[in-house]
């Protein structure tokens, strides 16, 4: 299920695969908008540190490619939600970001 998380953003989970350092580690996304996206995890992460993604959408055939920075951890699970990084997507390809347009525009109620 998805709805509005905040403007701009929808909450969706649906699978992504991080690199850091090469090293792939898969998760999944708990919203996500064209500045960037909350990621479940509990990997080590620190802030600023760069990331490569690969982010499966619902109706599209190709994982998306992007990258990204970490901009902000959570730990532990509060009562804001699960541990993971918010990550601020950096350059994002035309075709990435018309499709998370498209897809934010589709789930966000009168969009």
């Amino acid at each position: 299920m998805s709805f509005v998380a905040r403007p701009g953003r929808i909450d969706l989970r649906v699978p992504i695969v991080l690199a850091l350092d090469g090293v792939p580690i898969t998760a999944e996304t708990r919203n996500i908008g064209l500045g960037g996206v909350f990621v479940a995890t509990q990997i080590p992460a620190s802030v600023g540190r760069p990331v490569s993604l690969k982010l499966t959408l619902p109706g599209l055939a190709e994982p998306l490619l992007a990258r990204g920075e970490v901009r902000w951890i959570r730990e532990r699970e509060e009562r804001q939600g699960v541990p993971g990084v918010g990550i601020k997507f950096v350059k994002l390809p035309l075709y990435v970001a018309a499709a998370l347009d498209n897809l934010v525009r589709s789930l966000t109620p009168g969009g």
